[in-house]
């Protein structure tokens, strides 16, 4: 009975002096100089998350916010061994209103925050082959059911660099061909539908893939039509005819000149 007594006063000795031994760091860290200087000046470097905007149907994309994370900031800057904000550690902090949870709505634009603008080219049996004389990279291509039945090859072709939204397809085709881009991808399909449709919008959303609608169309002059409209977050929709293969390079140029870069829908979300 002895001997259990004094495993017992062993073991809870033990047990106290871990306790006492994370206390004594605990203080230690929160009264070190780097700790304090980030508790003081931590604040000033976060932001809020910009909710997403509703308008009736439509919706464009919020911003993600950016919390402290005040240990790994820590941590950060011990290995350093001083207080330096660009060693700071951040959390995301997602919208209340985003499109994670508003998949019912078309979205109409990007957020201009994220620097952005969108191509997205219609393709159809008259111009579908043009696809294969350039380069593309970060587009967004429009099909319908038929258009990626018929041209399984170019339409992998252009996956592997490009995202492809499906148009105005049956729910049964939208099903089986959205199921057959994700085995390709590991990426949902999204919609397209400038009707804004209730009967596609609930197709799509019901598999959680985004729907997009109003876009600036752009037929001819391509350069100059884009000068006129575009800002960050925009969405112009191109005919693929010779006159667009032969200014796409000018036409990304313009992009890169005003500061912003080509994304695809599949970059929409906040964070």
């Amino acid at each position: 009975m002895r001997k259990y007594f004094e495993y017992i006063g062993l073991i809870t000795l033990m047990c106290f002096s871990f306790f006492m031994t994370e206390k004594t760091a605990m203080i230690a860290k929160n009264t070190d100089e780097v700790m304090l200087e980030i508790k003081d000046k931590y604040a000033s470097f976060e932001q809020p998350a910009e909710d997403a905007q509703i308008i009736d149907k439509t919706i464009i994309p919020g911003w993600c916010g950016q919390k402290v994370n005040i240990d790994k900031s820590y941590n950060e800057m011990r290995k350093i061994g001083y207080y330096d904000s660009k060693y700071y550690q951040y959390d995301n902090v997602l919208p209340t209103i985003s499109l994670s949870n508003n998949y019912d709505k078309y979205i109409i634009k990007g957020n201009p925050k994220k620097a952005s603008v969108y191509f997205f080219i219609e393709l159809d049996s008259g111009n579908i082959a043009l696809s294969l004389e350039y380069p593309f990279k970060n587009y967004n291509f429009i099909v319908n059911s038929h258009i990626y039945d018929e041209n399984k090859d170019i339409i992998e072709h252009l996956m592997k660099d490009n995202n492809i939204l499906i148009s105005n397809s049956s729910f049964k085709d939208y099903k089986r061909i959205s199921k057959d881009y994700y085995n390709e991808t590991k990426t949902l399909m999204d919609c397209y539908n400038p009707l804004e449709e209730y009967s596609f919008l609930k197709s799509c959303s019901s598999n959680k893939s985004h729907s997009l609608s109003k876009m600036n169309v752009i037929s001819s002059q391509p350069l100059l039509s884009i000068k006129k409209e575009m800002t960050a977050g925009t969405f112009f929709k191109f005919t693929l005819n010779e006159e667009l293969i032969n200014n796409l390079k000018m036409l990304e140029e313009y992009v890169t000149s005003k500061g912003l870069g080509l994304d695809t829908s599949s970059h929409l979300d906040e964070c």
